[in-house]
This record gives structure tokens, sequence and C-alpha cells, in this order.
């Protein structure tokens, strides 16, 4: 957890990130996990939550050192009262890999959460939100090819979001999985 200083500090700088608490919150929370000792080499993430009905917090579960996924919700973490507003996580700068685009994964758990994903992408530094209560998946983005689950090429629309903001930190390019966007253990 970040404290209000710091959180307060984030609202009074100059530059132009986020409009509202929430996403202000979340960029300093993707600003944060790029900042880790491992956030250039793994994806980092969690849960942005309301915490006394005003302040908005982030948590992150445990990286599980992987480039490519995290879990951003982890109901275990939560003390009474609390309420999941957001999730975030970062995507890395590797060659081949949609890092500006929000996966097939990240908006299944907007939509089944029911509260906006915020993810950075380490190449730009740019912050993008998907909120599924305001975005269409088809209002931006591309048709990727995405590897799916027993190893078959699929054509999936991934949305870029809006772009919210930026951390101005950028990442070089390195070399990414040694397969295909999202292959996992394909052959």
């Amino acid at each position: 957890m970040k404290t209000l200083a710091a959180l307060f500090l984030l609202i009074l700088s100059a530059s132009a990130h986020g409009t509202n608490l929430l996403e202000r919150t979340a960029i300093l929370a993707l600003k944060t996990a790029k900042a880790s000792t491992t956030g250039t080499t793994n994806e980092h993430g969690g849960m942005l939550i309301e915490r006394s009905s005003k302040l908005i917090e982030f948590v992150e579960p445990t990286p599980e050192g992987n480039p490519t996924s995290v879990t951003v919700i982890d109901k275990k973490q939560l003390h009474w009262g609390d309420r999941i507003v957001g999730t975030y996580h970062v995507h890395l700068c590797m060659a081949g890999y949609y890092h500006q685009y929000f996966s097939v994964q990240d908006v299944v758990v907007a939509i089944f959460s029911g509260v906006p994903e915020f993810m950075l992408d380490e190449c730009t530094g740019d912050v993008h939100e998907f909120d599924p209560k305001v975005d269409h998946i088809h209002d931006t983005g591309i048709d990727g090819h995405i590897v799916g689950p027993h190893c078959e090429l699929l054509i999936r629309h991934i949305p870029e979001g809006r772009i919210i903001g930026n951390i101005n930190e950028t990442e070089p390019e390195h070399a990414g999985p040694t397969v295909d966007n999202n292959v996992g253990d394909c052959p």
C-alpha cells in the first residue's frame, strides 16, 4: 500500500496524467510496478480498491515470475469493507508481443469484474484504460493473431482502449517469448 502522501504528491504533480482519483491511482500503481526489481522482465499488476468509501489504494498480488501474465485479482488480500474499483498491469516491451493492446484475458477480467482495467505499455509509457461500462471491444484496436488453448491460430479483436496518461518513461524493445503472442506452451 502506498501512503496518502505519495498519492497526494501524484495528484498535485503538474503532469497531465489521469482526470480523476481512480486514473491517477492507476498511473501511480503502474509506475510503482514498473519500478520494481522485476518490473521490466515480468508482468506486474493488481487491484485498485476503494477503502473507507473515499480512499483508493492499490494492492499487488505476488507476481508469478511470468513475462506475459499476472494475477490481478486476489480477493484474499481485501479487508472488510474494501471494494474493487479497477485492476492494473504492465505489458513489457517485447518484440513480437501486442504490448499496446489489451489481451483477450485482460478484456475477460474487465467484463467479469465489471471494473476498468488499466495497462501500461512499457514501450511508449502510455497508460491505457478499458472500461467495460464505457468502452466497446471493437471501438479501438486490431484483429490480432492469437494462439488458442490447443495451439491453433485464432484471429481475435484486441482493443487498445483509451490512453489516459503517460508515465514519461520508456523501455527499449527486447526479445520476447520464443513464440508468438500468448502462445503458452505450444511447440
